[in-house]
């Protein structure tokens, strides 16, 4: 992209109305989250966040639904439990990530003692692996549906 297309990109309108009760509330409740979450250090924090997004985070059924419902879609081979085992672990993932965020400046890919980043069972790389074929493109349901 150029500068001259940068220009011709339009800026959304300045929001006016003030900020309400509940933003503030809202705030102050992730601004302390995040006080918590560097007190007690990137790896518990990791953890107790991973471990409550991962029992709450399902109990959304709205969101949780959706992804079970894509996972379906794209794997329709793929056994219930197993689905929901995969949106546990992106709960848990979201969850981490976000406890992780207050410890960013830890995370120095440069640094000589660089921490490892890895998932909590890599599971759609788990499922993959035990079923190549099924993700080959000459054989899987998305490729056919691709050729149609």
């Amino acid at each position: 992209m150029t500068d001259a297309e940068d220009d011709e990109i339009a800026l959304p309108e300045a929001r006016d109305r003030p900020a309400t009760l509940l933003n503030r509330v809202e705030f102050a409740f992730a601004y302390g989250l995040g006080a918590v979450f560097r007190l007690i250090g990137v790896d518990a924090a990791s953890a107790l966040s991973g471990k409550f997004t991962r029992l709450v985070g399902p109990m959304l059924t709205r969101i949780s639904d959706r992804g079970l419902r894509n996972l379906e879609i794209a794997f329709p081979e793929m056994p219930e439990d197993e689905r929901a085992a995969i949106i546990k672990d992106v709960w848990e993932n979201l969850g981490r990530t976000t406890a992780e965020f207050a410890h960013l400046e830890k995370f120095d890919p440069n640094a000589a003692a660089a921490r490892q980043v890895s998932g909590a069972g890599n599971s759609i790389r788990s499922y993959m692996a035990a079923n190549r074929s099924y993700f080959s493109p000459a054989t899987s349901p998305i490729g056919k549906s691709c050729r149609s």
